[in-house]
């Protein structure tokens, strides 16, 4: 009996404890899944947020690299305008695929309909593939080209390096001790020489510059020595830095150079020849250099570190210029150059 009474007893309490939770669950419910709901809300938002500042950056880096394959392409177009006509029909195929190419890439990013947020994923993932595979395209038609060894030219290697420097050495000396003879054994006028120049350009069309196909700003320098009459020799140094990007494995990499010319340059005056007043000076010159470059990738990039191809270090430039005497000590000159053409100040 006794067991009997402690079952039923056992019984009724777990049944009324059933009926009590049941009558409070109800309010329950209802607060944990508005709970629910709003940190489900909260998710969705930050899902959302982030999904579309992913295919905003995406599309972003995506037309900054399709404007560089435009500038790629076209620079390899203009490369090859003066080429035999045979060389250049082989290649007009190869142009207009990857310019179609490009711009199908172009148009299928604008034509992503950002409501199709489940399927970005394995858009992007297929999009950069086909993104890979035209910048491989067009790098391997631009630089490796056996018909194109003129886009070629290797990075110049120590040996190269240690040559070109020990040439610009003895060219440096021979111009030293020409000036000293002149000052010891002539009484030739200093008009000319001891004249520091100081000047700015763009460069990216002509000489060592003309790789880049486009403006950039040099800083140049020089200073003047009179070694004959009416001719001067001028060291010179001049500066410029730069950066460009490559698409690679989903995001751009940065490719940043410094290039350091350095070299001679031999100018003479002719203006007893155009019987130029005092206040004008009118000359030809050229100059001779060597480029010593200084590049660097991002960190992590571990694609072609060639994609960037340097010109031949040494470079040869042709000059014609004028200069206007503002006073005895301070002229302003205009230097136009096969090279970079430079603006600037020449302090006597």
């Amino acid at each position: 009996m006794k067991i009997k009474s402690i079952l039923k007893l056992t019984a009724i309490a777990f049944v009324g404890g059933t009926i009590l939770t049941s009558c409070n669950s109800p309010a329950e419910k209802v607060e944990n899944a508005e709970v629910a709901l709003s940190d489900a809300e909260v998710k969705l938002e930050e899902a959302n947020a982030a999904y579309e500042a992913d295919l905003e950056n995406h599309r972003a880096q995506t037309s900054i690299s399709i404007e560089e394959n435009k500038l790629m392409i076209a620079e390899f177009k203009a490369s090859i305008v003066n080429e035999k006509k045979e060389i250049k029909d082989a290649n007009q195929a190869k142009i207009d695929e990857l310019e179609m190419q490009n711009a199908l890439l172009e148009a299928k990013m604008e034509a992503y309909n950002a409501d199709e947020q489940s399927n970005w994923e394995n858009f992007k993932t297929e999009f950069n593939r086909e993104m890979n595979e035209l910048g491989t395209k067009i790098k391997e038609l631009t630089q490796k080209d056996p018909k194109f060894r003129t886009l070629q030219i290797p990075y110049p290697t120590k040996t190269t390096m240690n040559k070109s420097l020990l040439t610009l050495c003895v060219i440096l000396a021979l111009a030293t001790s020409s000036v000293n003879a002149q000052t010891n054994n002539t009484s030739t006028t200093t008009r000319y020489g001891n004249t520091l120049n100081l000047g700015v350009g763009i460069g990216g069309y002509g000489g060592y510059y003309s790789y880049y196909g486009s403006p950039i700003p040099v800083l140049y320098a020089d200073y003047e020595f009179d070694v004959a009459r009416n001719f001067t020799l001028a060291p010179f140094i001049s500066f410029h830095t730069h950066s460009r990007r490559n698409y690679w494995k989903d995001r751009n990499y940065y490719y940043r150079q410094t290039v350091v010319p350095i070299g001679v340059k031999g100018t003479y005056y002719f203006d007893d020849l155009v019987r130029a007043s005092s206040k004008w000076d009118f000359y030809v010159a050229g100059s001779l250099g060597f480029a010593i470059v200084s590049s660097r990738w991002d960190d992590g990039y571990d694609g072609d570190r060639n994609y960037y191809r340097n010109p031949n270090p040494f470079f040869f430039n042709a000059h014609l210029g004028v200069e206007y005497h503002i006073n005895n000590k301070v002229g302003a000159f205009l230097d136009f150059s096969s090279g970079v053409s430079t603006i600037g100040i020449a302090i006597h």
